[in-house]
């Protein structure tokens, strides 16, 4: 008769644990989204890719046996394309959330060489005084993922052309704002 109510016991017990712990998780709230990757490490493992997925899926390639028009024919290939602006609406809101690091610490720009780039931590300091300058692009940016979305579904060649014209205009424009604002322009 005792392993009964020793049961019983261990379950109100466990039931009474879980309830306050339950509540406890509740009194304090959701924890707010961590940042953890940095705006480098997005730009070459999301944005980059899915962008230049979009840029390949319209080639013109021109040689001795004439121009060749590459573009997205059967559904698999819209749906490549298709997955790639998705990422690519999405990734911008990644880029724009406040505390996010250009690089990780210790970890140097991966074209910090590159002529004209500005040094990390002057990127750094630019993100961070003008980071509603900096969400602005980023919110750009996923306006013409959107954009290029729109014409994916409607499988509309000349509005993802356009759309694609689009992606590259703002990328460089805020890489002239953030990265490498000494270049010349042309």
């Amino acid at each position: 008769m005792r392993k009964p109510m020793t049961v019983a016991l261990a379950l109100a017990l466990g039931c009474g644990v879980a309830a306050c712990q339950k509540k406890a998780v509740q009194a304090t709230g959701p924890e707010p989204p961590r940042v953890v990757a940095s705006i480098q490490e997005i730009m070459d493992s999301e944005v980059d890719p899915a962008a230049d997925v979009i840029w390949d899926s319209l080639e013109t390639i021109s040689d001795a046996n004439g121009v060749v028009r590459h573009e997205p024919r059967t559904d698999e290939d819209w749906q490549k394309v298709r997955h790639a602006a998705v990422i690519l609406t999405e990734a911008p809101n990644l880029l724009a959330m406040p505390g996010r690091q250009v690089v990780q610490a210790g970890k140097e720009l991966a074209d910090a060489d590159a002529p004209g780039n500005l040094p990390k931590d002057e990127i750094q300091k630019n993100l961070d005084t003008r980071h509603d300058e900096f969400a602005g692009f980023a919110r750009a940016l996923q306006e013409v993922g959107i954009e290029a979305l729109q014409a994916i579904d409607r499988k509309d060649v000349a509005a993802l052309d356009t759309a694609s014209g689009k992606i590259d205009d703002v990328c460089e424009q805020c890489h002239l704002q953030f990265w490498y604002p000494g270049v010349p322009q042309g």
